[in-house]
């Protein structure tokens, strides 16, 4: 599962393209479909999915998000 969190006006319009999830699961490099949901909202707000089920966070320009998401990783096992 992919989440994007932004709270930008170009974010929203992109990801409203329905265009953009399918371009995902074509792209994918294994049998399982892709799930990307995006959350146009501001990321220090909190999210709408559920705690440890993130394997990744990646901040293009956003700063520190792991200081706000660290809860939505998934332990180490």
């Amino acid at each position: 599962m992919v989440a994007y969190v932004d709270n930008s006006l170009q974010a929203d319009e992109f990801f409203k393209d329905p265009a953009v999830p399918e371009y995902g699961v074509q792209r994918t490099i294994n049998e399982v479909n892709p799930v990307i949901r995006f959350h146009y909202q501001d990321y220090s707000k909190g999210v709408g999915e559920s705690l440890e089920s993130f394997d990744l966070l990646i901040s293009q320009y956003a700063g520190f998000v792991s200081k706000f998401y660290t809860n939505f990783l998934k332990l180490a096992s």
